[in-house]
């Protein structure tokens, strides 16, 4: 078998997935890019936890309920953004999805759209039964025009849409927690567009960085209008309908996603400082976090400045804690990715037991979480699994040489020997995972 060089061969220089199809993006250990096993799993997954807890103490019955300890507990809570996380692990890693193989666009937008669609399509399926149960779907209101609309919305790109007529349902609204499905939708959307102005304008390396710059300080302005006109209304139910609005595009929310892109093509220079120091860069989180908004307050000029330091250290803090310990996701997970059906199928979990009339005590948190669990459980198993195992249908001859490489898990560092294993044809050197490329 013939011997050869890591570094000189350019197989081993391509994107990689895991072969048991675990996110990530490039191979681990070859000098080139984020390695491929990491945490991104685990911490989706907490971090959807995360959501279900405060969802889950926002229903006023819920919230009442808490002493001044629990209170004061919750508050800090707070103080964790969940959504930024998962907009800096979009950037992170839809870029490098696409960039595998930019001119295959088809087989991009059929890869996110497996990603996205079956799970939410059977949620919008849940949701019209539990409305249905509930009284909501009388038969001459669902041959409105409005319903149709609505319905047409939830299963494509307009989930956040909520009709006037579900305001007595469970928390007010059917699924709250799919606006963010809108916003990752213009991601998609936003990654070609963004990359391919991108190449126009690599012979002039200044002007790529200064319209990134231009994105990212316009975002964090747009970010900033919103968070003011939310805090002026006390909630963000209260705000004008062009904030909310606004707050349903990719623009106030558009600075982290870059974060996490600028993370990703930078990973190289930024390896010594990311991985294995997660606490350091959580300390520091946690320091200007407390300083902006428990010591000098949020609504305040240093304060938002602080707000905004703090928003980007958040971003360096997840990608470390991706590499920190980066073997953990794979033994505590083993290849599950349950994050997405319980981000998506939660909302729902909770408004049956609003109707219900369970949430009147404490144990409805765990009683959530659990109950959330096996549903992410359920719809990673029997929905998105089999989903996205249909990701390497081929469109057409481009689709005969897309695909990252596949590297064995053991791979060793760059510009060491390697026993080439018997070459793939270039079919079976597309994507062969059976999970999802974000």
């Amino acid at each position: 078998m013939n011997r050869i060089t890591i570094s000189s061969n350019p197989l081993f220089k391509a994107l990689a997935l895991n072969e048991k199809g675990s996110d990530v993006a490039p191979p681990t250990n070859l000098g080139k890019g984020p390695g491929r096993v990491n945490n991104l799993d685990l911490i989706r997954l907490i971090v959807a936890l995360h959501v279900v807890c405060t969802h889950t103490l926002h229903y006023d019955g819920l919230s009442s309920r808490l002493d001044s300890t629990g209170a004061t507990l919750h508050r800090l809570f707070l103080l964790i953004p969940a959504v930024p996380i998962f907009f800096v692990i979009s950037g992170f890693l839809i870029v490098a999805s696409f960039e595998r193989n930019p001119k295959d666009l088809k087989g991009y937008f059929w890869r996110r759209g497996l990603r996205i669609y079956p799970a939410l399509w059977v949620s919008v399926l849940v949701s019209l039964g539990i409305l249905t149960w509930a009284g909501y779907l009388q038969r001459d209101f669902v041959a409105t025009p409005t319903f149709l609309a609505w319905l047409a919305g939830q299963v494509s790109f307009v989930q956040f849409w909520n009709l006037e007529h579900f305001r007595g349902f469970g928390m007010g609204v059917v699924n709250g927690a799919l606006w963010t499905i809108t916003v990752e939708l213009q991601y998609y959307l936003f990654v070609p567009l963004w990359c391919l102005l991108r190449g126009f304008l690599k012979r002039y390396r200044f002007v790529n960085l200064g319209f990134d710059g231009v994105l990212f300080v316009t975002s964090v302005a747009a970010n900033l209008f919103m968070r003011y006109h939310v805090n002026v209304a006390g909630e963000f139910a209260l705000v004008a309908m062009p904030i909310k609005l606004l707050h349903m595009t990719l623009l106030p929310h558009l600075w982290m996603f870059i974060l996490g892109v600028y993370i990703y093509r930078h990973f190289d220079s930024l390896r010594s400082i990311l991985e294995g120091h997660f606490l350091a860069w959580a300390a520091a989180w946690v320091v200007v976090t407390g300083v902006g908004e428990l010591l000098i307050g949020g609504e305040t000029a240093v304060g938002t400045a602080l707000y905004v330091v703090a928003q980007c250290l958040l971003a360096f803090v997840t990608i470390s804690l991706a590499y920190t310990l980066p073997a953990l996701s794979g033994k505590v997970l083993r290849g599950q990715d349950l994050s997405y059906g319980i981000y998506i199928f939660h909302f729902l979990i909770l408004n049956v037991l609003i109707e219900l009339g369970y949430m009147t005590t404490l144990y409805a948190i765990p009683v959530m979480l659990v109950a959330s669990f096996l549903m992410g459980f359920l719809s990673w198993t029997f929905i998105e699994k089999p989903a996205l195992s249909l990701k390497n249908f081929r469109f057409g001859k481009s689709s005969l040489t897309t695909g990252a490489v596949p590297v064995r898990s053991d791979a060793p560092p760059s510009g060491t020997a390697y026993s080439m294993p018997k070459p793939r044809t270039a079919l079976e050197n597309t994507d062969l995972s059976a999970r999802k490329q974000d």
